[in-house]
């Protein structure tokens, strides 16, 4: 921890957010009020936030879905699988494709189209098995992980004795 300074704070904020210029990102500023220390802690930036910086816009559409209401931007299905994977760890789905199809329904609120399609339409694709060959990487280590997530949460529940 560091000793609480209002430029220091500001600065260590800054430092650690840079990675993530133009999201929103939830910060915490832990201070020991004893000592004066103090420590930041920076959360992921939201998935929507992710995918609106990625097609170089702040906010969504006021009006997704809506027919005749151009998208807020566009956005490829690979961009869409590769950020499944990076946040597989924080999604509740239960499969990658669930995991996709979460990202996808993000996209759809924000107005976002994948591959030039609406993002509702993708999903159906998808659910169609149109993708399964793109998705095959993320299965696997989708599946790697919840793996060691369940012998985690078992050996956790041992040693409390549940």
């Amino acid at each position: 921890m560091a000793k609480l300074w209002g430029p220091q704070v500001v600065a260590k904020i800054n430092e650690l957010t840079k990675p993530f210029m133009g999201m929103k990102v939830p910060v915490t500023v832990t201070i020991d009020m004893s000592t004066k220390d103090f420590e930041v802690d920076v959360a992921q930036p939201s998935v929507s936030s992710v995918l609106l910086n990625k097609i170089g816009k702040t906010a969504g559409s006021g009006k997704p879905g809506v027919a005749g209401e151009p998208p807020t931007g566009d956005i490829s299905l690979e961009e869409i699988v590769k950020l499944a994977e990076e946040r597989a760890d924080s999604l509740t789905a239960s499969t990658f494709k669930g995991a996709v199809k979460t990202i996808l329904g993000v996209a759809a609120s924000a107005g976002i189209s994948v591959n030039g399609k609406n993002p509702k339409e993708v999903t159906q694709e998808l659910d169609a098995g149109k993708y399964d060959q793109l998705l095959s990487k993320g299965e696997l280590m989708f599946e790697t992980k919840r793996a060691k997530w369940r012998c985690q949460y078992l050996h956790l529940r041992k040693q409390l004795k549940l």
